[in-house]
């Protein structure tokens, strides 16, 4: 088996291995870092031979490292109950006739959470709404107390809305474009999706198949010719009056000044752009790769 395959299997365990994420055949394929197609066969004959992996009850990780396995199973096993959570909050932001997609992110993706663990939420909004739409997804979501706020002890099964995207700007400026965000693109599981902006946000982040090429062959074939149907909470595109309304370029206005006024005295990690919102992901995004460089350096993979 040639050395870049091999290498490339590799490097695919070890940036899981940073989430005490062990994968089955079919993950490795789909989480392949590399930029061209790999047979699942010369996968499985790499992992037969490999002396840094191990194979247990369908699982791969690094050899010594057997134990995220459990944690794995657990993980799953909170995720369900915290899918719930989310399926709620989808549905009651499906009301804001500005919102066009709520999908889950992070850890709940990839069904990897702790018990204490809060929800990441992102939500696509529509041109020139992004501020009106985190206002009023903040409003709704505290109504219901699913929220988390700042500072707030007990998180567990708490909302953290992370992450606002305005249609106009779906695709992730070249800045942002690694191998972290490239993970965060293809892991994203929608919940409500207007006028299939999934789609869209997929189309406009195909970049990704610089890092993980397996992942965006299956999305032409699989999660691009999905219908709505898919989705428990679907709803077509309607011509509401108050996303149409001039009054909205006020209100957009209004909220905006709001927000940055609040969020300037409590500034932390967040990344306030004129289309994008994004509170702490790239922060950690820079630390895991740093640690994902490491490992590169430790098992001598350059």
């Amino acid at each position: 088996m040639g050395s870049n395959i091999s290498k490339n299997i590799l490097k695919t365990i070890l940036y899981s291995d940073l989430f005490d994420y062990p994968l089955t055949i079919d993950e490795i394929s789909y989480f392949l870092i590399n930029d061209r197609k790999i047979p699942n066969q010369r996968i499985k004959e790499y992992i037969q031979v490999s002396s840094f992996l191990v194979e247990k009850n369908g699982y791969i990780c690094l050899r010594k490292r057997e134990f995220i396995i459990k944690k794995r199973l657990l993980a799953k096993k909170h995720s369900a109950k915290k899918y719930k959570v989310a399926k709620k909050a989808s549905c009651i932001l499906s009301f804001i006739p500005t919102i066009s997609l709520v999908g889950v992110s992070g850890t709940l993706a990839m069904e990897n959470v702790l018990e204490n663990d809060d929800i990441d939420i992102c939500i696509v909004a529509k041109k020139n709404t992004l501020w009106i739409t985190r206002f009023l997804a903040t409003i709704l979501l505290d109504i219901c107390k699913m929220r988390r706020k700042r500072k707030m002890g007990n998180v567990s099964d708490k909302i953290c809305l992370n992450m606002f995207i305005e249609e106009s700007a779906l695709a992730f400026p070249k800045g942002k474009q690694n191998l972290y965000t490239a993970h965060e693109v293809v892991q994203m599981k929608p919940l409500f999706d207007r006028n299939n902006t999934y789609k869209k946000f997929i189309l406009a982040n195909m970049w990704v198949k610089k890092f993980l090429s397996n992942a965006t062959i299956r999305f032409k074939i699989q999660d691009l010719s999905r219908s709505n149907r898919d989705l428990r909470f679907k709803n077509k595109e309607k011509n509401s009056l108050f996303v149409n309304h001039y009054s909205l370029i006020v209100l957009e206005f209004l909220a905006k000044k709001l927000q940055l006024w609040y969020m300037y005295k409590h500034r932390e990690n967040e990344e306030v752009g004129d289309h994008f919102l994004a509170f702490y992901p790239f922060d950690y995004a820079e630390k895991v790769l740093s640690r994902y460089e490491e490992k590169l350096r430790k098992y001598h993979i350059v």
